[in-house]
């Protein structure tokens, strides 16, 4: 087993972010969406929903792009051919897996057929991992998943997705503002970045893109913005992005507002003015020394 910790990121004048758009395969306006940003550089990761209803075309889709195609592990959402019995809604997943009562098999099970799955649709391992409503750190989750990990993929040098904001935003986002990102990085990332730097995992150095969709928040593209203000090389932003809302999908008209300002010519104007480099976790940590 590696022991050995990352080295760290130095930033340069010029900042090399990821910008990663979630859910790929849940839906084709989805998959329109992410496959348009990442051919205008916009985006340099995608986390796909193996088991979502338009996953089928996903190695077509994807294969010829610049992007990092991460397996965003679903425990709660019973998508495509899944059925409720399949999932736990996400609070009494977290309750669960806090307590120490999540069935070790069922959440192993689960973990592996979706790495089955991953290959079998890309003929390859994950470029990194991440949890579709950030479900990867939480407890016993995060274990079978470091278990799986090491059995399965030592070798390769695949990324994790770190969910912890960094300090900065406190200076420049109200207390209501901060408290879901603050929420989500504080179930259990810390252990499982100590569990992949024990193995020498990589993962990004900060992490923004949360909000509150059901609630009243700023413009997106102010709230991207700043964002991107916080980022240092190393650094991911997660989107969600859509081209069009799909009847029953809460979240649907913020995804088509991202996409809109993702694909915008202001933003990508912003992009240069701030010498920040849409870049692949990947390539930026295989050159590292």
């Amino acid at each position: 087993m590696n022991s050995s910790k990352p080295a760290q990121i130095n930033n340069t004048i010029e900042r090399q972010v990821a910008i990663c758009a979630d859910d790929f395969g849940v839906d084709q306006a989805v998959n329109d969406a992410i496959v348009d940003l990442a051919a205008q550089g916009r985006l340099s990761a995608t986390s796909v929903l193996v088991d979502g209803a338009a996953v089928q075309s996903a190695n077509e889709l994807l294969g010829p792009l610049a992007l990092d195609i991460g397996l965003h592990l679903n425990l709660t959402d019973a998508i495509g051919q899944l059925k409720a019995a399949d999932v736990k809604p996400l609070t009494r997943l977290i309750l669960k897996s806090h307590a120490r009562q999540l069935n070790h098999q069922w959440v192993r099970a689960a973990i592996e057929r979706q790495f089955d799955r991953f290959e079998g649709l890309f003929g390859k391992p994950p470029d990194y991992v991440d949890g579709h409503l950030h479900v990867h750190q939480l407890p016993i989750i995060r274990d079978m998943l470091m278990d799986v990990l090491s059995r399965r993929y030592l070798g390769p040098k695949i990324w994790l997705r770190d969910t912890r904001s960094p300090p900065g935003l406190k200076q420049s986002w109200s207390w209501s503002d901060r408290f879901k990102p603050w929420l989500i990085g504080h179930l259990g990332m810390s252990v499982l970045v100590k569990q992949a730097q024990a193995r020498g995992w990589q993962t990004n150095q900060g992490f923004a893109g949360v909000y509150d969709f059901t609630h009243k928040h700023p413009a997106y593209d102010d709230m991207l913005k700043r964002w991107c203000a916080h980022r240092k090389t190393g650094s991911l932003i997660m989107t969600h992005p859509a081209k069009q809302s799909v009847a029953g999908d809460p979240i649907g008209q913020s995804r088509v507002d991202e996409y809109q300002v993702l694909g915008s010519e202001s933003f990508g104007k912003y992009l240069l003015d701030e010498k920040i480099r849409v870049s692949r976790l990947s390539q930026v940590f295989s050159t590292l020394p």
